[in-house]
């Protein structure tokens, strides 16, 4: 093949261009991150205290490495149940709705319950409350899932010294709207999967919060870093099918909600399906996500198609 062919094949290969399927990434709504030396006070960061006027303290932790914690402690005095939270409303409620979300925190449980476990994170969602709980029974590290009839040891045999049951460790709880159900993870490994029990706070008190979740509990924990992140959508505005181009059929999904709460045709992200996301689909008619500006092709490059293919048949008669 000459240098001139492939020069033309170079020009025509760009010019196909095959929409993809948008990915969904990450936006963190909350987060606490203490600093090096100093752990700041999470209200700076927009958490709310619960149950306490002070829920926590400063603390310099020598476990896995000198750095500051944020220590929350529940002596189960007076029922109370000391815990940030930070309210779950607006488009990343949407979101969290249609493509799911994600807690996680880098902790240690300092001190065993004694009782009832309580410290953790959690998460009241909709109708459900997925809350995990954490305890030390025997040295071992247990969590503890409300709908589960057993506590599920998340430790496995090589790490159920004292020592490791009380270092730091990444947990998180992952929810899917595919299943329906909440992940626990622990370091990186999948536990379980559950679906939760009916929420104290109703369908309409979405939170996420970290520290103690139950008013008859106890324990001590510290946190160095807790994130609540909502899975957002790549695709365009206006494809409330989700086949990542704007065409008719988003049209009629729009039209089958219109005045109902059904977010993926809420284009503007207001709580409802109305007017304005009509015009959202309308000023958006005919894209095609993965096809940037810079992927369409030019002019001169759909001209120069023909030739290229003139030329690709002359090489194959000239190898003959």
């Amino acid at each position: 093949m000459g240098s001139i062919t492939r020069a033309f094949y170079g020009v025509v290969a760009g010019v196909a261009c095959v929409a993809i399927t948008a990915p969904a990434r990450a936006e963190q709504v909350g987060v606490y991150q203490a600093g090096a030396t100093v752990a700041f006070d999470p209200e700076l960061y927009g958490w709310i205290p619960a149950d306490a006027a002070d829920a926590g303290l400063a603390v310099l932790d020598t476990v896995g490495g000198t750095g500051a914690a944020w220590q929350i402690a529940d002596s189960a005095v007076g029922g109370a149940a000391p815990h940030y939270l930070q309210p779950l409303s607006g488009r990343y409620l949407a979101d969290a709705r249609q493509l799911g979300w994600r807690m996680t925190a880098a902790a240690r449980l300092v001190s065993p319950s004694g009782g009832l476990p309580s410290m953790g994170i959690g998460v009241y969602f909709d109708n459900a409350a997925y809350l995990l709980q954490l305890d030390l029974e025997g040295g071992a590290l247990v969590a503890s899932l409300w709908d589960h009839n057993n506590p599920v040891r998340i430790l496995s045999e090589p790490l159920t010294g004292v020592a490791d049951a009380q270092a730091y460790h990444d947990y998180e709880l992952r929810w899917s709207p595919a299943s329906g159900l909440a992940s626990l993870y622990f370091d990186g490994r999948h536990i379980t999967d559950w679906d939760g029990v009916p929420s104290v706070h109703g369908p309409g008190g979405n939170v996420y919060q970290f520290g103690a979740s139950a008013a008859s509990g106890s324990g001590v924990m510290n946190f160095r870093r807790v994130e609540f992140e909502t899975l957002t959508s790549l695709s365009i505005p206006g494809d409330y099918n989700g086949d990542s181009a704007v065409d008719a059929a988003d049209y009629a999904v729009w039209r089958d909600h219109l005045g109902g709460g059904f977010a993926a045709a809420d284009g503007n992200r207001d709580g409802v399906v109305n007017q304005q996301d009509y015009e959202v689909w309308r000023d958006n008619f005919g894209r095609a996500a993965g096809i940037g500006i810079d992927q369409v092709p030019e002019p001169s490059a759909l001209l120069l198609a023909p030739v290229a293919i003139w030329l690709r048949g002359r090489d194959k008669r000239a190898t003959r």
